[in-house]
């Protein structure tokens, strides 16, 4: 597989919604961006992933997406849950929540010294507390180097890349980074390189769980407690850092102990021993495995060595060293003893024991060349490097073997036999051994060796049609050879074994087709040929149409477009490097209204054009870029004016800038706790949370105070903007009826007439039309105390209002209530009177309830002694009810043109104010219905022991006319419910029944 160059975006570009400000950290898995969403206003943490990650393992991206689904439900903000995730060019792009960052990696290595101890210990239990919550949802990291840590701009720790690591399949990240070239940004060799977080189990591609995340935070801890990263062979903190207490050498040992089992075992022992740092020393713990040793060098890397397989570790080394992809030959002797050392068996027995003087030795060796790696087996065996210094080692008597090897040279292996009393010196120089290779092929041609690890490596070009000769740079074995070129096809040869002998290679390269190059400044321009998009610059295009011209348009967004022909000749290449694109220009001209009253004075104000604070003049004009710019105009007294104002390139944009000036902040002050509500100009308008009232300023405002029970108190005021202004509410009590007026109680829509004290005669005389015999005896009564009768019967809605229930057959919020019994009518009543009475709006010895029969018919009269209030004829025109009623005939419309109730107030009232006494719906009184009046002269009547049912008024919708009469009447049940049974309230004085 050949290197794949992947091409990140780089800052300045756009991707998808998404400007990339500022690059933070790069790592094999992607580069981290502080970024504006154009869309939405806001910084952000972009992540991108590279596409060829995506190709390597085709699970991953949705492993990844369930994975985030998962992360939303984290309780911790410590560990950032992904907000959104979409395809872009095909790299995964992933936002994080909104904030401005800082990569850990770049705030340790910007700092002229080590973080402090305490500030370390916050950002490990951040660090703790985030990973937490992750594993209650099975979520790890087990990638976590500094490059994923993040400050926000309150210096909180933030995680990044949750589960990312955890959702690849081993064996497609090993395919991943084998085959993928990514740029890297920063110091690799002051901060970590891509697998050098990972720990042993991940490495050797064994299971993992949290104890491989204990093994980076480790490597993070080191980090930022001493400033740099543990090397090959790296000093504890304490050597590293002399000021910092011991405990911290056994801490981080304990996080990176090779074994998973010596590890913490979760994070409350991590946070117990965290919190205990200068109580944790060695004298003070037992001293169990390998992580209460006293070290005074600890060496990592190689304690991993011999848990990995030869063709893993050779893999990961060569990442550890910063060597992906592309490689030199022609490493110094670090490199070959990290790659190739596992070619000898590990070193386990009794040490042979290197001694200062040739005196003191019973074994010299002398090696050539002075990077040479010797190695020595036997009844003592060691491994050594003698720097070009002979090697002076004392030993027992026995059977030795030594192996020496070194880069580009032969291993050379020989077996000695050293008597301990008798020294001995052994030379031994090793030969190269490199293979011997012809190159031939086209001029110009860049040659590549592509190795069994399936990485590419320069050779060097081809200069003359005698080929290229190498024979100083490979060793001996078999290989694939690549040869590319940039007008011809690349060549791939089958594997070659490459001997000593020269081994001579042509390579086929037959001619590339039509290409078209495309290179502009900036990149990142859309391409179109003929009108169809192939491709963003830089790009190339092949196997275009030879022989005619083609179209070719450049576009870039907010750059002009770039337009040119071209004709291609059979297997040309074309390269189009126009000048830089220009920006499409427009002018943006603004004028700030300042004609409003209390306007401010212009130097107060503050203008900012896309983030950038300018000088605020009364009127300017300047020149932006074609698109959209965000204009903020402010003033501590107005409310921030955002717009978003499209300019036109080549064109002039004109926009007026006009403040609303804030509210005056009037805090009213009421002594008594009522509820209260506030109207502003009829409005009705809540405190703020501040607790005072916003009202509109530099204007005359009408705000008003309604409480429950209390007059509404109102207040004419103007005030500045933004002004804070004091009122104290005055509370007084709503008043109740006045005798001598009309009266309507507050909340129920329900006027009242005033009816004053009087002497009238109920019943019907002898010779009334249609008379009922229970209309005889005509009585003289005489009320001796005024009331308040209802001008209208209860409604639907007032009904619902006391009572909760809506029981009418004939449905409408205006109609008179139907289908209630005088139980529930008598209800409505108790109900009315305690909630009146509660508001000390009642007259003493008053109450609201049914009126008397006396007092209805009274009412009703109007003041008249004719069969009805308005005469002594009568027709379904003057009310709710059927037939005519004149010159003693009964007769006319027939009950069928009119069903049902009709609205309150839909005939005249009668002289009292009153409506609908005649027909509608028949009104429940509170006397129990007897045949006959009393007869004589009697004050205030009222029938409540004595009867059969209760008696019924006024007739309703149903009844013909005779029925409706002022003087008729009938009775029924107290449980009776019909559609054509209502009542009417009065205010009068207390009746017990």
């Amino acid at each position: 597989m050949l290197a794949e160059f992947i091409q990140l975006p780089k800052e300045g570009e756009t991707v998808g919604p998404y400007v990339l400000r500022q690059t933070l950290s790069t790592s094999i898995l992607g580069c981290f961006y502080q970024a504006t969403n154009k869309l939405k206003h806001e910084n952000v943490l972009l992540h991108i992933v590279p596409e060829a990650l995506m190709r390597a393992d085709s699970r991953f991206q949705q492993s990844y997406m369930e994975s985030i689904q998962r992360q939303k439900r984290m309780a911790s903000s410590t560990a950032m849950a992904a907000q959104e995730v979409q395809r872009v060019s095909g790299n995964l792009v992933i936002q994080y929540p909104e904030g401005n960052y800082k990569s850990m990696n770049d705030v340790i290595l910007k700092r002229s010294e080590p973080l402090p101890e305490e500030r370390v210990r916050e950002l490990l239990r951040g660090i703790a507390e985030g990973l937490t919550e992750a594993g209650k949802l099975n979520l790890g990291h087990y990638f976590m180097s500094p490059d994923f840590l993040f400050l926000n701009e309150n210096g909180e720790l933030r995680i990044a890349g949750i589960g990312l690591f955890q959702s690849i399949q081993y064996e497609s990240f090993e395919r991943f980074v084998s085959g993928a070239v990514i740029p890297i940004s920063g110091d690799k060799k002051k901060s970590f390189s891509a697998l050098e977080i990972l720990s042993p189990e991940i490495r050797n591609f064994k299971a993992r769980d949290l104890r491989s995340d204990f093994y980076c935070i480790g490597m993070c801890a080191y980090f930022m407690l001493t400033g740099s990263k543990p090397e090959r062979r790296w000093a504890t903190p304490t050597k590293a850092r002399k000021e910092v207490s011991d405990g911290w050498d056994l801490f981080i040992s304990h996080c990176l102990e090779a074994k998973p089992a010596d590890r913490f075992p979760n994070y409350k022992a991590f946070l117990k021993d965290l919190d205990n740092i200068d109580d944790l020393t060695a004298e003070k713990r037992p001293e169990t495995g390998q992580l209460f040793r006293k070290l005074s060098r600890v060496p990592l890397p190689q304690a991993l060595e011999s848990l990995l397989s030869m063709r893993l570790l050779i893999f990961v080394r060569l990442i550890l060293l910063g060597v992906v992809g592309v490689l030199t030959i022609g490493s110094a002797s670090m490199f070959y003893q990290i790659i190739f050392s596992d070619d000898v068996e590990e070193v386990r027995d009794i040490p042979i024991r290197r001694v200062a003087t040739e005196d003191m030795a019973n074994m010299i060796v002398n090696v050539s060349p002075r990077d040479a790696l010797v190695t020595i087996r036997g009844p003592q065996s060691g491994r050594f490097t003698p720097r070009g210094f002979p090697l002076f080692l004392k030993g027992k008597s026995g059977h030795y073997s030594i192996t020496v090897m070194a880069p580009r040279m032969r291993t050379i292996q020989r077996k000695i036999e050293l008597i301990a009393s008798d020294p001995m010196k052994i030379n031994i120089n090793l030969r190269p051994d490199f293979a011997n290779l012809l190159v031939k092929g086209a001029v110009g041609t860049e040659v590549y060796v592509l190795g069994e690890e399936n990485f590419l490596l320069h050779l060097g070009s081809i200069e003359s049609s005698d080929g290229l000769i190498i024979n100083d740079r490979l060793l001996t074995g078999t290989y694939k050879l690549v040869g590319l070129h940039k007008s011809l096809m690349p060549a791939l040869t089958e594997p070659l074994k490459l001997a000593r002998q020269q081994v001579e290679v042509s390579l086929s390269q037959p001619p590339r087709p039509t290409e078209l190059v495309v290179n502009t400044e900036p990149e990142g321009a859309m391409v179109f040929v003929d009108g169809s998009l192939v491709g963003v610059t830089p790009m190339s295009v092949e196997r275009l149409d030879t022989g005619r011209l083609l179209k070719v348009r450049i576009e870039k967004e907010a750059y002009r477009a770039v337009f040119r022909e071209v004709r291609f000749e059979p297997g040309q290449q074309i390269v189009l490097s126009p000048d830089p694109l220009e920006l499409k220009i427009g002018t943006l001209r603004y004028r700030i209204d300042l004609s409003m009253p209390n306007a401010p004075e212009l130097w107060e104000l503050m203008l900012s054009i896309n983030g950038e604070t300018r000088r605020a003049e009364e009127t300017e004009s300047f020149t932006l870029r074609e698109g959209g710019h965000q204009v903020i105009l402010e003033h501590p007294d107005f409310f921030p004016l955002e717009k978003r104002v499209t300019v036109m390139d080549r064109e002039e944009t004109e926009v007026v800038l006009t403040l609303q000036p804030r509210p005056v902040r009037l805090n009213p002050t009421i002594l008594d706790e009522v509820p209260v509500r506030f109207y502003v100009d009829g409005e009705e308008t809540a405190l703020a949370e501040a607790g005072y009232l916003p009202v509109p300023a530099s204007r005359e405002v009408r705000v008003e105070a309604v409480i429950r029970n209390y007059l509404t108190v109102i207040k004419q005021m103007s005030g500045k903007p933004n002004e804070r202004m004091d009122w104290e509410v005055p509370l007084r009590r709503i008043p109740g009826p006045e005798k001598g007026e009309d009266w309507s109680p507050p909340y129920f829509d329900m006027p009242m007439a005033w009816l004053a004290p009087v002497e009238f005669t109920m019943g019907s005389p002898i010779d009334e039309f249609m008379r009922l015999p229970n209309e005889d005896r005509v009585t003289n009564v005489r009320l001796t105390k005024g009331i308040w009768m209802g001008k209208y019967e209860v409604t639907q809605d007032l009904y619902f209002r006391v009572m909760g229930d809506r029981p009418s057959e004939f449905t409408g919020e205006n109609l008179p209530v139907d289908t209630v019994s005088w139980d529930e009518a008598m209800e409505f009543c108790r109900r009315l009177s305690e909630f009146e009475a509660s508001a000390e709006r009642i007259p003493e010895g008053y109450a609201y309830r049914l009126p008397t029969e006396a007092e209805w018919e009274y009412a009703a009269r109007g003041g008249t002694e004719t069969p009805f209030s308005f005469g002594g004829e009568a027709s379904p025109e003057e009310g709710n009810f059927h037939s005519t009623y004149a010159g003693g005939e009964l007769g006319g419309k027939s009950a069928d043109e009119r069903y049902g109730t009709l609205p309150i107030g839909s005939f005249e009232p009668n002289a009292f104010g009153l409506h609908d006494v005649h027909g509608n719906v028949a009104e429940w009184a509170i006397d129990r219905f007897w045949d006959r009046h009393p007869g004589g002269t009697v004050e205030d009547p009222v029938n409540l022991r004595t009867g059969r049912g209760y008696a019924l008024r006024g007739g309703s919708w149903r009844d013909s006319a005779d029925r409706v009469r002022s003087a008729a009447r009938e009775g029924a049940p107290g449980r009776t419910k019909r559609n054509s049974i209502g009542f009417r309230v009065v205010l009068g004085p207390e009746l017990a029944p």
